[in-house]
């Protein structure tokens, strides 16, 4: 930023309702990093790294989150609300890095920055009279899915996962791989459909398989004298591939399950009781995600993305699940 750009950063003015401390000081613009944001020639706004707090309101705060990385935005006044902030938040996580723990600083009047923040990742971490604080913390989203691949185990009586070249760039130009594999091949959803009742997969919410989940122990909870407790929406189950009575179906899905996932090839044994086991949990209009990679997360609770192949009207779909830990 040059000193021509930083004269006239400092002299922006913005209406109270926005900003009640007023435009950048001389010296808030010689501390830290500061990077001119321009727009078809003109100044647009600022990015900063590393600029104290405005406010010393927080200062016991920024002592809880001492590796945080400090940033913040600004843009001129008119082309506050135009669309422009959430890209220039955008370009600056990615220039500073999405394995980073950022975090930043403003007024409670400023309603349409919280969104934009919110937007971005950020999420609130404290509020002291009328100056909030944010925190993104790092992208931390790991693989909870299955690979496929040939000789993957598959149910029992399913025909195997095959994976072949039917085209080589040699002959004609292009590489093309042809695939033959049922809707249950590893990491997958299934519907009602699946056990003869009504409903495909699209009959499943995609909200339903997105959002906070609790990855719970399966033998320590059955280690437990009553097995009293209440089960998350999405609830993850390591079973090291121990599949679940009805009985114990049952009382997951009383007990608050929406959503049933487990790590082994299926919710339920093979044969009859396996058919009860699904019963239990589809019948019920509970979602069931099968197959999924377990073994390197521990107990606890994590946010879950998980998107299923559209295939509307069909029996199951395989998903691609992946987790990333919460702050609790």
């Amino acid at each position: 930023m040059t000193d021509e750009d930083a004269l006239a950063i400092s002299s922006w003015r913005y209406p109270p309702r926005l900003n009640p401390c007023g435009a950048l000081t001389v010296d808030e613009l010689s501390s830290g990093w500061y990077r001119c944001a321009m727009l078809d020639g003109d100044r647009a706004g600022f990015l900063c790294r590393g600029r104290p707090a405005r406010s010393p309101k927080l200062a016991g705060q920024y002592k809880l989150y001492p590796g945080d990385t400090d940033i913040g935005l600004g843009l001129r006044p008119d082309l506050v609300g135009k669309g422009l902030g959430l890209s220039l938040l955008e370009h600056q996580i990615d220039t500073l890095g999405r394995d980073k723990p950022l975090r930043l600083a403003f007024f409670e009047e400023s309603a349409a920055a919280a969104g934009l923040y919110v937007r971005a990742g950020f999420r609130l971490s404290a509020k002291v009279e009328n100056v909030l604080m944010m925190r993104r913390e790092p992208w931390s989203w790991r693989d909870a899915s299955r690979p496929l691949s040939n000789g993957m185990p598959v149910y029992p009586g399913d025909p195997a996962f095959v994976r072949e070249s039917i085209a080589d760039a040699a002959d004609g130009g292009y590489n093309v791989t042809g695939i033959t594999m049922t809707a249950h091949n590893g990491t997958h959803i299934d519907a009602p459909r699946h056990i003869g009742l009504d409903g495909g997969t699209d009959s499943w919410p995609v909200e339903l398989l997105n959002g906070v989940c609790e990855v719970v122990d399966l033998n320590a909870w059955r280690g437990q004298p009553d097995k009293a407790r209440r089960f998350a929406r999405r609830t993850l189950l390591k079973t090291g591939g121990a599949p679940l009575d009805e009985s114990e179906a049952r009382v997951l899905v009383e007990s608050g399950a929406r959503m049933l996932g487990v790590d082994g090839l299926s919710v339920g044994p093979q044969g009859v009781e396996g058919l009860k086991t699904h019963r239990a949990v589809l019948g019920a209009g509970v979602c069931v995600l099968e197959g999924l990679a377990l073994d390197g997360f521990e107990p606890g609770w994590y946010e879950l993305m998980c998107l299923p192949l559209s295939l509307p009207g069909c029996d199951g779909a395989p998903a691609r699940a992946m987790l990333r830990p919460l702050e609790v």
